[in-house]
């Protein structure tokens, strides 16, 4: 009996597969791509490209002579998850053109491992899956590369359902999207990128420019064209996290690395953080392509925007917050601040007052009027100055903005 499988079960008899099989899944490892070959798959610890290298283990190497080399008592068959013991986390590129030659050839014993290249970044944690399993009563194995690639066992089971294929559950499938994004040229981006600590895992210039970064979970994908006008994009792109503030202030901090300050108005910048009337505590970064990234954490489960405030003074600072940190539309959001604190019944409460000059003083700042920056900036300090340990706990985000500012 094989031992418990803990990845894919292999016979002895698997190098003598048909040689069709062998030049059938050589030729899709080798039209996979970098991206579909070199990202983590949803087996811990394991990219597609070790799944996959494994999984055609058999067809390069006898099994049982690799067991032995490894002090494995292999009598009917090899859990070669366990039993490889290979650096399947090591970082390589796409498999060409030594693994599709070596499938074909159908290489035994004698031939000499296949050992991939060692030359591109690793890659952070991804979603695509690679798994393979064996056909029961069968000596031949299926494989299922999710999400594009999925081939049969042989011609004679093209009709079975396999793991994998659209149409057939799978346990512990899963699907991502990936946002294809436009720029004019890609270095810029790219340095933007890598200043926010993103990793650059693939800068392709021909035929067509195309580039892929990676920070964790989040992957963004970008293709250039000379003809686009970041000033006029509309490119969008939401990101969640479960940590807003601490990524807001990573990336504060490896833009002022890399740029000598934080850019908060033009190409590229950020936007402050805070809570919006739909239930998610955000900001937004507009890349040097124009590409905006709406970074969220939803701070309640009901994310319907709430209906603006009856108060005047609470209605302004409302509608003003939408157009300045979720439309990013300044000059809008000034206006209706203006038209507030000219209403002849006021001035409103201290913390509210604070908040409206907090905010205002950010506008003037983004708009490039220095004047009028330096002079909200003086009166919510003033404001500031009379507030309470519990008031300036509850305005903690404007604060930071006001300081910002003076940044």
């Amino acid at each position: 009996m094989p031992v418990p499988s803990r990845g894919l079960v292999i016979t002895e008899n698997t190098h003598a597969r048909p040689p069709a099989e062998r030049s059938e899944l050589a030729d899709v490892v080798d039209a996979l791509s970098f991206t579909q070959w070199n990202p983590p798959s949803v087996r811990a610890g394991w990219r597609v490209r070790g799944v996959t290298k494994h999984m055609s283990m058999g067809f390069r190497r006898r099994i049982p002579a690799l067991a032995s080399a490894r002090g494995h008592d292999v009598p009917h068959g090899l859990d070669i998850t366990f039993a490889l013991g290979l650096d399947h986390r090591a970082p390589v590129e796409r498999p060409r053109p030594r693994l599709p030659a070596s499938l074909r050839a159908a290489r035994g014993s004698s031939g000499p491992a296949w050992t991939p290249p060692n030359r591109a970044p690793p890659t952070p944690a991804g979603r695509t899956e690679a798994v393979g399993g064996r056909s029961p009563g069968r000596a031949r194995s299926c494989y299922s590369l999710r999400t594009d690639v999925v081939f049969p066992a042989s011609t004679s089971d093209r009709k079975r359902p396999i793991r994998g294929q659209p149409g057939v559950k799978s346990a512990g499938m899963v699907e991502s999207t990936v946002p294809i994004l436009p720029c004019q040229a890609l270095p810029p981006v790219l340095e933007f990128y890598s200043a926010l600590g993103f990793e650059v895992t693939l800068h392709q210039r021909s035929p067509s420019p195309y580039a892929v970064v990676q920070r964790g979970a989040i992957q963004l994908h970008f293709f250039g064209m000379k003809q686009y006008d970041p000033g006029a994009s509309y490119s969008t792109c939401l990101v969640r996290t479960d940590d807003v503030d601490a990524l807001h202030a990573a990336f504060q901090e490896g833009l002022r690395s890399a740029y000598g300050r934080v850019p908060t108005r033009g190409l590229p910048r950020i936007g402050p953080v805070g809570d919006t009337s739909h239930g998610v505590r955000q900001f937004l970064v507009t890349d040097p392509g124009g590409n905006c990234l709406r970074i969220g954490q939803p701070i309640r489960a009901d994310q319907r925007h709430q209906p603006a405030p009856e108060e005047p003074f609470a209605k302004a600072l409302h509608h003003a917050a939408l157009f300045a940190d979720s439309k990013e539309d300044p000059a809008a959001a000034a206006r209706v601040l203006d038209r507030a604190l000219a209403r002849p019944d006021g001035p409103p409460p201290p913390v509210l007052l604070f908040r409206i000059l907090a905010l205002r003083a950010d506008l003037s700042h983004r708009l490039a009027d220095g004047a009028s920056a330096e002079s909200f900036t003086r009166r919510a300090e003033v404001v500031a100055a009379e507030l309470t340990e519990e008031e300036r706990e509850s305005v903690r985000d404007d604060l930071k903005r006001l300081a910002d500012v003076l940044l």
